[in-house]
């Protein structure tokens, strides 16, 4: 989860940079549409998306099975 966090923090502060501006209220591919400025939008949210996987790659995910033990 904390890897999610970090990542999202990340892509929300390219949005914030590049001025991005939506005018629905859930981001989703369907509604890049209707954003102003689509382009740095979805490039945000790539960069959202890698940063997110490549966090999970390097430091792990530590899951526990279906008796409740970790991994």
């Amino acid at each position: 989860m904390a890897y999610v966090i970090v990542a999202g923090a990340i892509g929300g502060a390219i949005t914030a940079v590049v001025k991005g501006q939506i005018t629905v209220m859930f981001f989703s591919i369907l509604s890049l549409q209707t954003s102003i400025n689509w382009i740095p939008m979805t490039i945000g949210g790539i960069v959202t998306a890698i940063i997110g996987f490549v966090l999970v790659m390097l430091f792990g995910y530590k899951g526990s099975n279906k008796n409740g033990i970790k991994d």
